[in-house]
């Protein structure tokens, strides 16, 4: 590149008013990269798949585990199974929240284990 450039000089051509050469010149340096920006683009590369591990190790660590919500992954395929009606689950939902209003938020596991007490379901 740098080559070209110095050729084109000493011919006295300005590669500014010569858009095609100016092009060309930009492609020959995309082209032609010394090892040295090679070895460091290379380095660099690493360098962000090794940080951006890192930030995945952390997300994982903060995200939380769902390992605790057995009777309400148990509610869902109850529901999704065809066996549950939408007015039949609604009517248990809307029983249970009104014996119970605020125990969905506070206690989920237990919300979901007593509807399923109430809908039947073997657990």
């Amino acid at each position: 590149y740098a080559r070209h450039q110095l050729k084109m000089a000493r011919l006295g051509i300005n590669i500014d008013s010569h858009h095609s050469l100016k092009n060309r010149l930009k492609k020959i340096k995309r082209w032609v990269v010394s090892p040295e920006l090679r070895a460091e683009r290379e380095r660099v590369e690493e360098d962000l798949g090794a940080v951006l591990d890192e930030q995945a190790r952390k997300l994982r660590q903060l995200r939380p585990r769902s390992t605790g919500n057995r009777y309400e992954s148990a509610w869902r395929r109850f529901v999704a199974g065809g066996q549950c009606t939408m007015a039949m689950q609604m009517t248990l939902e809307n029983a249970l929240k009104a014996d119970h209003p605020l125990m969905h938020h506070t206690d989920p596991e237990t919300y979901y284990r007593l509807l399923l007490e109430r809908a039947g379901v073997p657990l």
